[in-house]
């Protein structure tokens, strides 16, 4: 789903969550505790739950709470940007000695406030003044709360597609103000969530030269300190895959010290020695991730790989057959089984492999060759 699309569905939501009252002309009420004098009818959005609350609790329901209203026309301004009173409601504010932009920092930094509220409220900010540094960053870290939410109700994609459009609002801040040092700070995090170690250094760096908050930096400096492994592992994993075997591992090798159950390590080491075709050495390290991940779908394979390649093809075959239990769609593992059947000349099931890729992805070479090998056996 377009993540701007499922942003406006929030947006849309929301006005659910709203009903309006009309007070007429010539009526006087209290914002703040400034009287205001409405000099012709205006409509007022009010939260309908919080109303329903109000009368619950109060014998005589005395009307609506200064808070109730306050927060309505600044809710409907971020679901509506647009909204026809936009402009009176934030006179009104100023008028009675609210600054919007103020009060709805406050509201979105207070804990209770529900998430899909942060992100209406924050849409608002945007929309009123000019859009600078601290708006982008902050709508940008709100949609990350709502990320970090989906995370947990694991629902995966979705989050990633938060998580990246808060990346664009922390950058949008950086566009404003390149020593705004907060941005800095959360795509470090960012980028080393996503293992991507060299751009978390570079950004983290940028933070400590322009944050002046001691903790923080330290806090950044001990990441720093731990994060001078991963990018010795990031050099030697990038190297393996440009064909620097050797050199990949002489990086990756002292890491078994300091990484003594990262499955991604033994993995990639497995991957060198499996490329230098030293495959019974190869073997273990994809052993040891299937220890630690049991359903790391590419270590079966690549384990299957090696037995194929030292003519264990009935080994392969069962590594293979629990592979596709894992990933039933991959082209890769069925043309693999499809081999070890063809090598332990069980022909009519190698057949089936190679129709079952071919359904997948019908222009995939290697089922293609296979097809015409199984042909020329038969």
């Amino acid at each position: 789903m377009n993540i701007d699309k499922k942003i406006e569905e929030i947006l849309e939501k929301s006005k659910e969550e709203l009903t309006f009252i009309e007070i007429k002309a010539g009526t006087k009420f209290k914002i703040n505790k400034k009287d205001i004098l409405l000099k012709e009818k205006t409509s007022f959005p009010v939260f309908v739950d919080e109303v329903i609350d109000d009368i619950k609790k109060e014998e005589e329901f005395k009307g609506f709470k200064n808070k109730n209203i306050i927060e309505g026309m600044l809710f409907i301004i971020g679901v509506d940007p647009n909204f026809k009173f936009k402009k009176k409601y934030i006179e009104m504010l100023k008028e009675s000695g609210i600054n919007p932009e103020a009060y709805l920092i406050k509201v979105i930094n207070d804990e209770d406030t529900k998430v899909d509220y942060k992100i209406v409220y924050s849409n608002a900010l945007l929309n009123i003044g000019k859009a600078d540094d601290k708006k982008y960053f902050i709508y940008g870290n709100v949609l990350e709360m709502k990320g970090t939410e989906l995370f947990n109700k694991e629902e995966i994609k979705l989050a990633e597609d938060f998580m990246e459009k808060a990346v664009d609002y922390y950058n949008k801040a950086l566009d404003e103000n390149s020593e705004f040092s907060l941005s800095y700070y959360k795509l470090g995090y960012y980028y080393r969530q996503n293992n991507q170690y060299l751009n978390a250094k570079a950004y983290w760096a940028k933070f400590i030269e322009y944050d002046d908050n001691d903790v923080r930096k330290q806090e950044i400096r001990d990441q720093l300190e731990e994060l001078d492994y991963y990018i010795q592992f990031e050099e030697g994993y990038q190297l393996v895959l440009k064909g620097y075997v050797d050199k990949g591992l002489d990086l990756l090798i002292p890491l078994l010290d300091v990484f003594q159950n990262w499955w991604k390590l033994f993995f990639i080491i497995g991957v060198a020695f499996r490329q230098k075709q030293e495959y019974e050495i190869a073997k273990p390290y994809f052993k040891n991730v299937l220890e630690i991940n049991p359903s790391q779908v590419e270590a079966v394979n690549e384990l299957a790989v090696c037995e194929l390649s030292t003519g264990n093809y009935e080994d392969a075959k069962k590594y293979l057959d629990e592979g596709i239990k894992g990933n039933p769609k991959s082209t890769e593992l069925y043309t693999n089984r499809a081999a070890a059947n063809i090598y332990l000349k069980d022909f009519g099931n190698a057949e089936k492999d190679v129709e079952k890729a071919l359904s997948i992805e019908p222009d995939n070479e290697v089922a293609i060759m296979l097809k015409e090998e199984i042909n020329r056996l038969k």
